[in-house]
């Protein structure tokens, strides 16, 4: 679950909530709504928490990157497709979420090609 994996690497980190929500931006609530459960972060903001802590995103591991992987992000997707979905497809979907707008371009310009 994320909120765990949350807090166990802010406390590895030494950090206490109110100062990683300072750098976040966030308010510490809303900080404190990821760890406890009660909120999910978006994309965005799994990146910001990557790159402050300057790990890779597969520090989040695939239930984490699935568990956010939320029907509501595939617009025009029926929630059934999405469940039909088996877990590498889910886990390709979610990673190719995570890449910027670039990254996005060239890698569908390389699966063209393979076409």
């Amino acid at each position: 679950m994320i909120a765990k994996k949350l807090k166990e690497i802010r406390v590895r980190n030494g950090l206490s909530q109110q100062q990683l929500a300072d750098v976040l931006g966030l308010c510490r609530s809303a900080y404190s709504n990821y760890e406890l459960g009660r909120r999910s972060p978006d994309f965005s903001m799994i990146k910001k928490l990557a790159a402050f802590y300057k790990v890779s995103l597969d520090v989040f591991d695939d239930a984490t990157a699935l568990e956010l992987c939320d029907d509501n992000d595939f617009q025009g997707e029926a929630p059934q497709y999405l469940s039909e979905l088996s877990k590498s497809e889910k886990e390709l979907i979610v990673r190719f979420r995570l890449l910027d707008s670039v990254e996005k371009r060239e890698l569908l310009k390389d699966l063209k090609n393979k076409e």
